[in-house]
């Protein structure tokens, strides 16, 4: 049951009436359990009077079980057990206790023309569940400086939850942001904390004064796809400084050249329309004018007033099977090819693929060996390292041939993560897993059947076909219907003709297939 902040459990037993119930069971032992960031000693608790007549409280005790606290009630003995059930209360009297928590971690300090610049450690102790400041950190622009981007404080290591972080800055006349002070909040959890840290970031740049310029610009540089799109750049700036952006493909007539001037609201967002294309292109962006040097320059700023946007044609990931057999048909259905949007992510989307090749010329299909993935060639383009970025994983690979067409067919699945940009060939070639033969030429033929001889030797017209094992035709050999010798043509101890290399033959064939006599034809 609970009490306070942790729980006691009870103890029941069986005794007779009449017996004693020390003579039963001479003590009983009680367990005091702290709920989750709390913690109890023995020594602070103790008997509350009034004891029961059945506890023997000289002998009785309290003793520490590792987190818990344990009574041991030794009963009086005798002590005898009444007509009816009995309950013996305790009355003891204890405290629990909040469990002290410490943490401590470190942070790490990335400024530009601003302070302090060292990193540093933070520590602090405090109960289970309370809250409490363990670090404050401002951070003041250099004199002549400010942050145009608000610095941040990150937890990079640690319970995010655990933490709460709040900011507030200070302006100069001109509203400015000239500091920036964060607080860090710490709610202990159950257990010590070490090893956390937070990262702060203050980077200020230069204010200029009674000066007009372009400050910074956005705009998405990942490449386009094939079939193009119109992306917008916005650039930002002081109200009145001039601006030009110049957009020109590696060839030909530039997709954006606009000059203007930045107006009051300190923006202007510029479209550019990119085309589709059939092979790969580079984009120049050229922004000039008004740029603020330490912003924006060659080299060695934050951003750069040129740079390229790429352009990449669609790849291909392509599953084949091929074949040298003249007997085997490669064609359309022996190549599977996804056609992919390039330097793509695909988030593991699973696809399923069935490839095929058929008989020709007659010929039957039968399987030597069964592929595994490891047989499709090259390796190296199943590994997005080395065929160019594309990156995914066969689940599944199941040859077979089908029982009806006697195609050889290749089911597959694939989890693909990432295109690259570069196509993607996987072939499986399948001389070393099949055979396609065409079968042999019948042995002979059988133009009827008959009690009589020579009513067989005169019938025309061909009604079945026979094989033999090693095109062996001789009394006592056994003769089938198909030309693997599976089956067994089945007689009824009458004649049939059989016409082989030239000469006609009359012979008699029983139930299991062989041949009991055997006699040239008039």
């Amino acid at each position: 049951m609970p009490l306070g902040n942790f729980t006691v459990t009870d103890v029941n037993f069986y005794v007779t009436e009449n017996q004693n119930i020390a003579g039963v069971q001479s003590s009983a032992l009680i367990t005091l359990t702290p709920n989750t960031g709390y913690q109890i000693e023995a020594a602070d608790f103790s008997f509350q009077s009034p004891v029961p007549p059945a506890i023997n409280q000289g002998a009785s005790y309290f003793q520490q079980n590792g987190a818990n606290v344990e009574l041991l009630a030794v009963f009086v003995d005798p002590t005898l057990m009444p007509s009816a059930d009995l309950e013996i209360p305790l009355c003891v009297r204890g405290f629990d206790q909040l469990i002290g928590i410490t943490l401590s971690g470190t942070y790490a300090v990335a400024t530009s023309n601003a302070t302090p610049t060292a990193n540093g450690t933070y520590s602090a102790s405090g109960e289970f569940n309370t809250t409490q400041t363990v670090l404050t950190k401002t951070f003041t622009a250099t004199s002549g400086y400010y942050f145009y981007t608000l610095p941040t404080a990150t937890v990079s290591a640690g319970e995010l939850s655990n933490y709460a972080i709040t900011n507030t800055t200070a302006t100069d006349s001109n509203s400015n942001i000239t500091s920036s002070t964060f607080v860090v909040d710490y709610t202990f959890p159950t257990a010590n904390v070490t090893g956390d840290n937070i990262n702060f970031v203050a980077n200020a740049i230069e204010i200029f004064v009674g000066t007009t310029y372009i400050n910074s610009y956005q705009v998405t540089r990942s490449p386009l796809g094939q079939f193009g799109a119109t992306r917008s750049m916005q650039i930002y700036g002081d109200p009145g400084a001039n601006y030009t952006l110049v957009v020109s493909p590696s060839v030909g007539a530039d997709l954006t050249n606009v000059t203007g001037v930045i107006d009051s609201t300190g923006s202007v967002i510029i479209e550019t329309v990119f085309p589709s294309v059939s092979a790969d292109e580079t984009y120049t962006y050229t922004l000039s004018g008004d740029l603020n040097p330490s912003n924006i320059c060659a080299v060695g700023c934050p951003q750069v007033a040129t740079f390229t946007v790429e352009q990449v044609t669609d790849m291909n990931l392509t599953f084949r099977l091929t074949s040298n057999n003249a007997n085997v048909l490669v064609d359309s259905n022996s190549t599977y090819t996804q056609v992919l949007a390039a330097n793509q992510t695909f988030n593991e989307i699973s696809y399923s693929l069935l490839i095929s090749v058929s008989p020709q010329n007659g010929a039957v299909i039968a399987e030597t060996t069964t592929p595994t993935t490891g047989n499709m060639t090259p390796l190296t383009a199943q590994d997005g390292a080395t065929n160019g970025g594309t990156y995914y994983t066969i689940t599944a690979f199941t040859p077979q041939i089908a029982s009806i067409t006697n195609q050889y067919t290749l089911r597959l699945t694939y989890v693909l993560s990432n295109s690259g940009s570069t196509d993607v060939i996987n072939t499986l070639n399948l001389d070393s897993f099949i055979t396609a033969t065409i079968p042999p030429t019948p042995t002979g033929y059988t133009a009827g059947a008959s009690t009589v001889f020579s009513a067989v030797c005169g019938s025309t017209g061909i009604a079945h076909t026979f094989y033999f094992t090693g095109d062996n035709i001789a009394i006592g050999v056994t003769t089938y219907t198909d030309y693997t010798l599976s089956n067994i043509f089945v007689g009824t101890g009458g004649y049939y003709r059989i016409d082989n290399s030239g000469f006609t033959q009359a012979a008699q064939i029983n139930s299991f297939g062989e041949i009991t006599s055997l006699s040239l034809c008039p």
